[in-house]
Order: structure tokens, then sequence, then C-alpha cells
């Protein structure tokens, strides 16, 4: 059994914001407070704030305190303007509807100056397919990463995936994917990608029984693996498997003070700037990101106009792209659907994607 929550006046810092992150806040003011993914968040706070203010009460909590976060050597000068916001939206769910202190003890101004903006990359088809066939990467890390390059999923949306938001066997062979619960809080379905939904079939043949899409069973050493798989090392795990892979761009690897390094967050960016290229509209790409804005699309967008004049074209298939998932397959489904797809393109199929891809 839990102990008591502390009395109101003496909950710290610490406490209240890991019931935000923990979901319990929104359990009690759901009115107020968003459901939602909160992996971000709490590597932030346990990172940079906890350790500087996490023991204070929310009463004693003074400006002072909060200015010894930027303080921390350790802080890189990228993320400051992140924390300070995280931190201020701590504390002001400790105003309303926490009701635990009269109000925020930081001035208009606090926040700190976004940082600069910097060249961003995203994926070449090339050079996913070279990761995606370097098999002394972990087959699971290669599967995710593909499965975000091609769908446009955030990377802990993919995370908590499970097979009951898949219909992998719908009217017609289409595949569907379903988010009920996701970081915008916005519902939304959409059809797959052919591959992606090929390669999620013989996939589930790699998982079994698992409730999870990407379960953490096949990552874990411990003897009783639970959940699915952590993506707070995503982005190295990208950048090291492109290393491996032969793939050297200094696009994609240089970071400095005009370049950011690649991402696991721009996988996002390459499923957008590459749909863009191959002729999908930005209404075709919000239903699938679920960004209900055209700003928001252009922040992920790169260079379609480049993608467009190289001719780079759609992503490979990713049930072909990947060896040990070409092994599993031509059982009678798929060579039913290949028959049927051939006379889609004989037909004169316009799936910008499909013949890009082919």
């Amino acid at each position: 059994m839990r102990p008591p929550p502390p009395a109101r006046s003496d909950i710290t810092y610490r406490q209240f914001g890991e019931q935000w992150t923990s979901g319990a806040l929104h359990l009690l003011h759901p009115d107020h407070v968003k459901a939602g993914d909160h992996t971000d968040n709490r590597t932030r706070l346990a990172n940079y704030v906890y350790p500087v203010v996490g023991d204070i009460p929310l009463k004693d909590l003074r400006l002072d305190d909060l200015d010894k976060i930027f303080k921390q050597p350790n802080l890189p000068a990228g993320s400051r303007r992140h924390i300070a916001l995280v931190a201020r939206r701590v504390l002001s769910l400790a105003v309303y509807p926490g009701m635990r202190i009269p109000e925020v003890p930081v001035p208009q101004g606090w926040l700190p100056n976004p940082s600069p903006k910097k060249q961003k990359s995203f994926l070449y088809p090339s050079e996913d397919l070279a990761l995606m066939r370097t098999t002394s990467i972990p087959l699971v890390v290669r599967m995710l990463i593909g499965i975000l390059g091609r769908e446009g999923l955030g990377k802990e949306e993919a995370a908590n995936l499970e097979w009951g938001d898949l219909e992998l066997d719908s009217a017609g062979g289409a595949g569907v994917i379903t988010l009920a619960e996701n970081k915008t809080d916005d519902p939304r379905a959409w059809v797959l990608d052919e591959g992606s939904v090929d390669a999620l079939r013989r996939w589930k043949k790699v998982v079994g029984n698992s409730r999870w899409v990407f379960p953490a069973a096949l990552v874990s050493k411990r003897k009783k693996p639970e959940g699915h798989v952590y993506v707070d090392h995503l982005s190295r795990e990208l950048r090291d498997g492109l290393v491996e892979a032969g793939v050297t761009r200094p696009a994609l690897l240089a970071h400095d003070s005009k370049r950011q390094r690649l991402r696991a967050h721009d996988l996002r960016a390459t499923f957008v700037t590459l749909s863009l290229a191959s002729g999908h509209s930005a209404a075709w790409v919000q239903a699938r990101t679920g960004h209900t804005l055209s700003a928001m699309i252009a922040r992920y967008r790169r260079e379609p106009r480049l993608a467009i004049e190289a001719r780079l074209g759609w992503l490979h298939p990713l049930h072909l792209a990947i060896p040990e998932l070409t092994a599993l397959g031509d059982d009678e489904r798929e060579s039913s659907d290949q028959t049927s797809g051939a006379a889609e393109d004989d037909a004169g199929g316009d799936d910008p994607r499909r013949a890009n891809a082919a």
C-alpha cells in the first residue's frame, strides 16, 4: 500500500512533479490536466530539475532556487529552454488545479531565449536501406526505426504500440493502425504503408504472443522483462547504427554551432519530407503525425525540393529491406497480395510511394 500523500503545506517539488508525470494529477483533475506520454518530461525533470529543487517544499521555493537550474555545468545549451518550460509547467499546475501555492514564483521573461536554429537533416532512402540490411544491429532496433520512418509515429507512440492497435488483415488486405491514446491526446487512424503491413505480419512471428509490438523481452537482459522497449537512447542507437552500416554523411553526424546531428525525432522529419516530395498533401501527412497546424508540419519538413530534384523516392518496402523479415515471407497471403499488386501496377496505380519504391 502506498503511504498517504504529504500534507498540502509540506509537499515537495519532486513529489508534486511525480504526481503529474505518473498520470495521477490527470485522474484527479481530468478537465484541466491532459493525459499523455511523459517520457521526455520525466527525463528532463529527473536529470536537471529534481537534483536542484526536488526536495524543497513548494511553499518554500524561491526564484533564487530555480535560477540554480541554469548554473548546472552539465545542462546542454540547446536544452535550457526545454528544461525551463517543463520546470515552470510543474509550478503552473501547482497553482491550479493543484492549489498548492498561490502563484508561480518566476517573473515574465524567466524562460531562456530559444537557441539559434541549426541545420537539421533526414535520412535518404539509400541510407535507411543500408541500416536495415546491417544484421549486426539488433533486429528490434531496425524494425522500430523502419516503422518510425515509414509511418510518421513519434518514438513513444511506437514504443507503446500494442497488437490490438493494428488491423493487419482488414477488408481489402489493407493494414490499419488506430491510436486511441497518444501524445497529442487526439485519436487518429490511417492505412499503413504496404511494406509496413507485410513487415508487421512477419514481425509477429518473431515476438509471438507478446501484448506489445516492441516488447522489452527482445532487448532486456533481465530474467523477467516486462512491458515495451524503452526509447530513451534511440537517437544514439540510430547514429551508431548508421556508422556501423557505413553511412558517414556529415549532415547526419556532425554536431556544431551550425548543424544538429540526427536524432530519433528526425525520423518523423524523414517521413514528412519524403511524403511531401512523393506528392502527398500536407493534410495526408497530418492525418498520420497528428499535427493539426501546417506550421507544425513545416517544422518537420526539411528539404522536399532537394528530395524531388535528387529523385530520392520513397523508402524501400520494410519487409524487403530487413533480411530477417524477407526470409520469413512467401506465405500464401503475401503471394496473393503480390499478384494483386502487380495487377494494380498494370492498371496504372498512382500511389506515389509505391511508384517510388519500385
